[in-house]
């Protein structure tokens, strides 16, 4: 499916008023999923509604049951598109309130995942440019917004949340943490159930003693061997020696943008699974190729007034 979605989108062109519609509704999600955030936990806290202590996504059938490393990197990913490569948001006001609800929103998730994308693609891009991604003008009012932020989220936290949420985003304590451990567990168990057929070709998709591998070396490991993950790896460098390097030497802010962001997208689906969502890969394959096309065009998206 992901292959397919990509040879859809890999011809398309954007027409003028498309580039300015796309943008602008995915602002409004962005907006709708931030503040989403805020009401699980109080429709949770009055009884409103019952499941995890961390939030699930709009729309979710079973609360219990919560995808909240998933929504952290939704949230990184539309975070780092509307404020860093789009910057479509022309009010001041509503892009800095935005801006702090989001950074709020991410650490309220208890999800790790999105902080993981955030790291991934501010530091390829540091590496790739040597300059401070965000002005000078601008740090010391997001440096303060961010203390504010803080003090708020604990005094909030320990009011509210007992400071689970942001105590899991911010652990990063891999040895004591029974998610990366079950995560291990699950890559061992993927060799072992391979083990009797060569490890090369896996067992397709019967006689399994899981049916979810929670990462996706695991789960390409255990139904297609480590001849599937080797397919896998270069169908991905594919990707990038055809779509990412040649732009390399006309289109050099096109090429750092689409390394650091696809390489933030992989890297988190080494953590987890979540290509294998068409929630997740639409979108992302959406903006690699709008973003392609608006750079190598060099047109600028309208801003919203």
């Amino acid at each position: 499916m992901p292959l397919l979605i990509f040879k859809a989108l890999e011809k398309r062109g954007f027409a003028e008023n498309e580039i300015s519609s796309t943008i602008n509704y995915q602002i409004l999600i962005f907006l709708i999923l931030v503040l989403w955030v805020y009401a699980y936990l109080y429709f949770r806290l009055t009884g409103v509604i019952r499941g995890s202590f961390r939030p699930s996504l709009p729309f979710n059938e079973d609360n219990y049951t919560s995808d909240s490393p998933f929504y952290s990197t939704v949230l990184a990913m539309y975070f780092i598109l509307i404020f860093f490569i789009y910057k479509a948001i022309k009010n001041r006001l509503f892009r800095g309130i935005l801006f702090v609800l989001a950074i709020a929103s991410l650490l309220l998730t208890g999800g790790r995942s999105g902080l993981v994308f955030l790291a991934v693609y501010f530091g390829l891009y540091s590496l790739f440019t040597f300059k401070p991604y965000i002005s000078r003008k601008r740090l010391p009012i997001y440096f303060v917004l961010l203390i504010g932020l803080i003090v708020a989220g604990v005094v909030a936290s320990d009011q509210i949340i007992n400071n689970r949420l942001i105590e899991r985003s911010l652990s990063f304590d891999l040895g004591e943490d029974q998610s990366a451990q079950g995560r291990v567990a699950k890559l061992i168990m993927s060799f072992e159930n391979n083990y009797q057929f060569g490890l090369l070709f896996g067992r397709g998709f019967l006689s399994h003693d899981a049916l979810w591998y929670d990462g996706a070396i695991s789960t390409i490991n255990a139904y297609f061997g480590i001849l599937g993950v080797f397919i896998v790896s270069i169908l991905l460098y594919n990707i990038y020696i055809t779509q990412i390097i040649p732009l390399k030497k006309d289109y050099q802010k096109a090429y750092y943008v689409l390394f650091s962001l696809t390489t933030a997208y992989i890297v988190t689906n080494l953590i987890s699974d979540y290509y294998l969502l068409t929630r997740s890969i639409f979108p992302f394959l959406i903006n690699f190729f709008l973003i392609k096309y608006i750079l190598v065009n060099a047109r600028k998206p309208e801003t919203l007034g």
